[in-house]
């Protein structure tokens, strides 16, 4: 399944845009914003957000990433980049730039935003970590957690992460 990982916005109607595949490219989007319902939105173009690989205006319009994908002329990049709904990149970089800035609060705040997400309580239950406050600790900033701890923790993120995922990708609607 093809996803926008990264866009960019570049000038008029043209992103450049990133996928999930490694592919990179340009979309020059004036055509089709130029046309109902997207020219509703051509004044406001530079709204858009990138919601689980699909780039959207508002609540209702989006652009299916195959599409983008297949109207994006090819332009590559030396650009690296990370998935942000695959939670093993994430923590991976998250971990990378911890150790490269000896900062450990780097780490602890990805792994801060991923229990925000899903819940604490089910990161815990998970886990098998004896409480939701040392939880806590060990995602604060001012925290000291044990290498045990982080590891438990990385590693309930991404089972319950990869579940929730695979939950999504199983939905049709009707």
């Amino acid at each position: 399944m093809i996803r926008v990982i990264d866009v960019d916005y570049i000038s008029d109607i043209k992103l450049a845009l990133a996928f999930n595949d490694g592919f990179e490219g340009v979309a020059d989007l004036r055509e089709l914003f130029s046309k109902e319902p997207f020219s509703n939105f051509a004044d406001n173009f530079l709204c858009f957000s990138l919601s689980k690989g699909t780039l959207c205006w508002g609540d209702n319009m989006h652009i299916n990433p195959e599409y983008l994908r297949e109207i994006s002329e090819y332009r590559p990049t030396d650009n690296v980049y990370i998935d942000p709904n695959n939670p093993i990149d994430v923590l991976t970089a998250a971990f990378r730039e911890s150790l490269e800035e000896d900062n450990p609060t780097i780490l602890q705040a990805a792994l801060r935003g991923y229990a925000e997400k899903i819940g604490i309580s089910n990161i815990v239950r998970d886990s098998g970590i004896r409480s939701r406050s040392s939880a806590y600790k060990s995602i604060s900033d001012s925290g000291s957690p044990k290498w045990e701890t982080i590891i438990k923790l990385a590693h309930s993120i991404i089972k319950l992460e990869d579940a929730s995922h695979k939950k999504d990708a199983a939905y049709t609607p009707a």
